[in-house]
């Protein structure tokens, strides 16, 4: 009798998940039980989800009822899964539904680049190791390896020195699709975004279902891009579309390639790409270096209220209005942590009231740099108080093919 609520005391001392029997129970029941149990736990990780389906392995038992589950755990995860079924995602008639309204708003990490230019986290190491760069908190986070670069010598050395690695690195990566033009061409302004472009069309060529491929045939009117490439972009122009492309004005008003026709009204035929860390295409104006981000955030706010050089209106109105579909970001990564989030957050519709289905995809997940449990409990939480944004662990290459299949079967539904 002394133990009997020994179980749920477990629970109220902090235990997240307790299993325990209501009463005697069978060798027999146990033995269909527990195997069944272990394996759901150990294939996704989920608690309750376990619970169920051991549980229906004994119905016809006298027994059945006897285990019991207590558990505080919101999402009743005992460890993250690694990956997540596409098919097992709930969202999907919203997403697709949002899609078809043209009310998705796709915004797009590094990890979707990481195929064509390398992490960041290669180029941090590597140049800690070319510039001996020893006290550095963290050698695998760009931003501050870029920050006691810049201490060393200035903020344009550390932009002249991406623009010198990225080609190097495309160059030993892509010799067999490079021109011979581009192997051998001095490394100056332009160069690095010509080479992505070379090399991203032979990809998508070779490859009809790239990401990039998919997203630029979705009903899309605009996307907001944290990565420097025209991936993206050239894209858009392969499917017959007319994007235009918005640099987010951060430092001054006369950036370069950053002013949009007044007149002009994001569509599905003409996209706009909110670029919002900077672009190859104008490597002076990148953000790089820790200051920089924090410059950044500081010239966001202050731009809110400067007609010229805020955000455009039509990109705030989507983020208040449309559901996000988040791929490639990596919860260690400036990008995600600092500026991103202040982009997501202009003024618009508060994020308490009634909004489309958001998902955030998170990748890398094998990544040796990459804190897998940490990094997923942050982003439960980052993501809670937003009850319209589901956090699904799975590659954004996965996810947008399985979204393009569903789009075109809803669309074709609707024709039939």
């Amino acid at each position: 009798p002394g133990l009997v609520a020994l179980a749920p005391r477990l629970s109220q001392a902090g235990v997240p998940h307790v299993l325990a029997m209501q009463g005697d129970v069978s060798i027999e029941s146990m033995g269909k039980f527990m195997p069944r149990f272990f394996r759901e736990l150990a294939s996704h990780g989920q608690v309750d989800r376990a619970m169920a389906a051991a549980r229906a392995e004994i119905l016809d038992a006298p027994d059945w009822w006897m285990p019991v589950l207590y558990t505080h755990s919101r999402r009743g995860l005992v460890w993250p899964p690694r990956s997540m079924d596409v098919g097992s995602f709930q969202g999907w008639n919203s997403v697709v539904a949002s899609m078809q309204n043209e009310k998705c708003l796709p915004v797009l990490g590094p990890g979707l680049v990481e195929s064509v230019i390398g992490s960041t986290r290669e180029m941090a190491r590597a140049w800690a190791d070319r510039y001996e760069i020893p006290l550095v908190r963290n050698r695998d986070d760009l931003a501050q390896v870029a920050q006691h670069l810049a201490y060393q010598n200035d903020t344009f050395f550390v932009r002249d020195s991406i623009r010198t690695y990225v080609a190097r690195y495309l160059r030993k990566r892509f010799q067999d699709k490079l021109t011979k033009e581009l192997l051998e061409a001095r490394v100056e302004k332009g160069l690095v975004d010509r080479m992505i472009s070379h090399i991203g069309k032979e990809l998508r060529a070779s490859n009809p279902n790239e990401v990039h491929t998919l997203l630029a045939r979705m009903p899309v009117p605009i996307y907001i891009n944290a990565n420097r490439d025209n991936l993206l972009f050239d894209a858009l122009v392969e499917q017959g579309k007319r994007p235009r492309m918005h640099v987010c004005t951060w430092a001054t008003d006369e950036q370069p390639g950053h002013q949009l026709d007044p007149d002009y009204v994001p569509s599905v035929d003409e996209p706009l790409v909110f670029h919002v860390f900077g672009n190859f295409k104008y490597p002076d104006d990148l953000i790089v270096t820790e200051d920089d981000y924090f410059e950044f955030l500081m010239g966001v706010t202050r731009n809110e209220t400067r007609e010229a050089a805020r955000i455009p209106p039509a990109v705030t109105a989507a983020i208040a209005k449309s559901g996000w579909l988040m791929l490639g970001f990596q919860v260690e990564d400036w990008d995600f942590r600092v500026g991103l989030s202040s982009v997501l957050r202009q003024p618009g519709r508060p994020m308490g009231q009634k909004r489309r289905t958001s998902v955030a995809i998170q990748m890398n997940l094998t990544d040796e740099g990459v804190a897998f449990a940490r990094t997923f409990d942050y982003l439960d939480r980052h993501f809670s108080t937003n009850k319209e944004v589901s956090l699904f662990w799975t590659s954004p290459e996965a996810f947008v093919n399985e979204l393009w299949v569903r789009y075109r079967q809803a669309v074709e539904a609707e024709t039939t």
